[in-house]
């Protein structure tokens, strides 16, 4: 047996398709699965609603859950008859949404508001302003069809800060007692609370923190390389010493034979005589030497 949800009411602006003209501007076209599936923007609706007979065109089908919720519309309540979580496409990107199956073949198929702000069909501070302008376009109140009238200048009113509180479960008594946010005094919002409009006290929602930011490390220098010192020239090889060349040993230098003196002549001294080896020869003054023999001579005074 399927899950069963707990029990809980919602509501809508719109459950019929009976003015398709002028809700044909608020139209886009999501596929899901493999189905592309037409929803109208509802900017008073808390859930998204899709009617069975779209469900059980759906390419993979998808499995349907027991739901005891209560939808309420501007027509009365709408049967639920389970919920399933879609996997919706657009512009390439894919959000995971629930849908709520309801039976009755004139029951529109219904973006809620909150999945049209996720996927940026509206922007979050103009949910507010359209919620009234949709809601009043489909509803036969007096009160909300006064209020959509003057809401073409509702540009000019700026919505208070903060959001709406979540919807009272269970509400059966609906009123609604403003139509946006400058009809509620001091800083409350016009906000629904699931079946009507009233003035509510706003909860601020905080900014998420930015994740703070890894700190920033300087880029390291590269290594610079080694510096080599200059390389010296190359020595020239040393030489070894060239010994000069020997010159040959020169012959012994006789020393020249000094010729005979001559004989003094009437010296003072008498010179004695002189004996001398001759042969073949006459003595002179004593000193003569023979030549070619063995001789003897003797020598004598000048004449």
């Amino acid at each position: 047996m399927a899950k069963e949800v707990s029990e809980e009411s919602f509501y809508l602006g719109a459950g019929s398709n009976k003015n398709e003209s002028e809700e044909a501007k608020w139209t886009v076209l999501l596929k899901i699965g493999d189905t592309p599936v037409s929803f109208k923007i509802d900017t008073g609706a808390d859930v998204t609603v899709m009617n069975m007979e779209t469900f059980e065109k759906l390419h993979p089908r998808a499995q349907l859950l027991h739901s005891n919720i209560v939808l309420d519309s501007p027509g009365g309540s709408l049967n639920c008859i389970g919920q399933f979580t879609a996997e919706a496409e657009h512009k390439r990107r894919k959000y995971a949404i629930t849908v709520y199956v309801v039976a009755g073949e004139t029951v529109s198929n219904l973006l809620s508001r909150q999945t049209a702000a996720e996927m940026e069909f509206i922007v979050s501070s103009q949910v507010e302003r359209m919620t009234a302008r949709v809601f009043c376009s489909l509803s036969a109140v007096l009160l909300c069809l006064s209020a959509c009238l003057s809401t073409t200048d509702a540009g000019v009113a700026a919505a208070k800060p903060g959001q709406c509180p979540s919807k009272t479960s269970g509400v059966k008594k609906c009123g609604e007692l403003c139509a946006y946010d400058r009809d509620c005094p001091n800083n409350e919002k016009c906000c629904s609370d699931g079946c009507g409009h009233q003035c509510m006290p706003p909860y601020t929602v905080k900014p998420a923190a930015e994740p703070p930011k890894p700190p920033v490390k300087p880029v390291a220098e590269p290594p610079k390389p080694p510096v080599k010192p200059a390389a010296e020239p190359p020595k020239p090889p040393v030489k070894p010493p060239v010994k000069p060349v020997a010159e040959p040993p020169k012959p012994p230098v006789k020393p020249a034979a000094e010729p005979p003196k001559p004989p003094v002549c009437g010296g003072s001294y008498p010179q004695p005589p002189y004996r001398g080896d001759g042969h073949g020869g006459k003595g002179h003054d004593g000193k003569g030497r023979g030549h070619g023999g063995k001789g003897r001579g003797r020598g004598h005074d000048c004449d």
